[in-house]
């Protein structure tokens, strides 16, 4: 059972741990748009980068949901002195999951030769498998292992994915370079359990499992929701799908510094068993703090998106640029932060009820719109989804009390959310 001792430990880590944390999942999140300008340049807009794109597509599509319920029973259920044991076999169990089901999915589709199926999937176990091991390191480390740990996790997995392109063109080996990469992950965890000498006596997942279920529900339903739209444009508009790939990013920082500091915040909630006004006023001043950190970001990026990918990416790709500025619009709803109350007061069932409602207005707008303006059709569903799980967040956490003047500033979300709007209308109207 869940209790304030765990909240503190988990939210109480030591001072410089959350900065820790941030700049490692930055160097994550930021190696994504850095990796594909490179492949774009090397290998153009052809059946490679298509190959290349599918391959990530299955490989995130079922380890992304899987490694979002895995870190979340990680950060619930792990204490000091506990055992790695449990988490392990979780991972290894999903990790083969995750393995198996991309292989059979590539296999099933023939969207790929053999030769780049096999990697795939070991790449999808690898990933699911040893994700654990930097929450391991955050927990039980002091902070700067976890950088040490980033610097040749991240930077190791970047040249081993681009190396093997650069040099021969080689998809395959670029997909084994990478899977060695994060299998080497994968033992550095299974290491670590087995180093500890009471690891193999104790019980194996079964207090995780009432933890994990309703987790692995709500990534399957709002993590899988957006894969399904590269699996949706990757069979039904083969020819611009490449685009798609490259225009459907959010801005790293943005969905960053928010899931942090919502989850910041929850642990908080969480650590009193309540909302107080204390939580909600410190709510407000740091949700301003990320507006102005977030907006003004974006809305350059809105301005420039069109050159900066001619720049970056290469003429052919200068069409996605209208696309992604539509997906940089999900900062808008992305800096209302109700769920860090909602989930902080633990309502697993009202979340994973939300997460089927975003989810069902999702395929039903996707299928509509994909079908009738290409592949941005796929971006306007995805806003109105997440804005519509906002509404009905933000609903439910004034139910219980908690109006959203009390933890956002109102008057400066609508200004900044207007001048993102206004800046979007003038690029479109300009480069359109």
């Amino acid at each position: 059972m869940w209790n304030a001792g765990r909240a503190r430990y988990f939210w109480g880590m030591r001072p410089g741990s959350s900065t820790a944390y941030q700049l490692y999942k930055l160097g994550s999140f930021g190696s994504t748009p850095l990796f594909s300008m490179f492949m774009a340049h090397w290998l153009g807009r052809g059946e490679q980068l298509d190959a290349y794109e599918t391959a990530l597509l299955y490989v995130g599509g079922f380890s992304a949901p899987l490694g979002y319920a895995l870190g979340q029973v990680f950060q619930q259920g792990y204490l000091p002195h506990s055992r790695l044991l449990p988490h392990w076999q979780l991972g290894s169990l999903w990790g083969l999951v995750a393995g198996l089901a991309v292989g059979l999915g590539l296999w099933l589709s023939r969207s790929l030769s053999l030769q780049l199926v096999y990697p795939s999937a070991v790449l999808a176990f690898a990933l699911t498998a040893g994700l654990q091991l930097e929450l391991y390191i955050l927990k039980r480390r002091p902070p700067h292992s976890l950088l040490i740990f980033a610097s040749w996790y991240h930077g190791g997995y970047f040249l081993a994915c681009l190396l093997p392109v650069y040099l021969w063109q080689d998809l395959g080996a670029s997909l084994w370079a990478a899977a060695g990469v994060a299998l080497l992950r994968y033992l550095i965890l299974t290491r670590l359990l087995w180093q500890d000498p009471a690891a193999p006596r104790q019980r194996a997942t079964e207090q995780l499992w009432p933890l994990f279920w309703p987790v692995l529900g709500a990534g399957l339903l709002g993590i899988g929701a957006r894969y399904f739209d590269g699996f949706l444009i990757r069979y039904a508009d083969p020819d611009h799908f490449v685009l798609f790939r490259y225009a459907s990013r959010e801005l790293p920082l943005s969905v960053l510094l928010a899931s942090s500091l919502s989850a910041y915040w929850a642990g908080r909630v969480a650590d009193v068993g309540g909302i107080t006004p204390q939580h909600t006023l410190a709510m407000r001043r740091a949700s301003t703090r990320l507006m102005h950190q977030v907006f003004p970001l974006s809305i350059l990026l809105v301005l420039l998106a069109p050159l900066l990918y001619r720049l970056l990416y290469g003429p052919q790709f200068t069409e996605a640029a209208g696309v992604f500025s539509l997906y940089l619009l999900l900062v808008i709803p992305r800096c209302l932060l109700p769920q860090a109350l909602l989930v902080g007061l633990r309502l697993n069932a009202l979340l994973l009820r939300i997460a089927l409602w975003e989810l069902l207005l999702h395929l039903a707008l996707s299928l509509l719109l994909v079908h009738t303006l290409g592949y941005a059709g796929a971006a306007w569903a995805t806003l109105a989804a997440y804005s519509l799980e906002k509404i009905l967040l933000v609903h439910h956490a004034r139910r219980r009390g908690v109006r959203l003047r009390q933890y956002l500033s109102i008057r400066t979300w609508l200004l900044y959310s207007l001048a993102l709007v206004l800046s979007w209308g003038a690029s479109w109207l300009f480069f359109s």
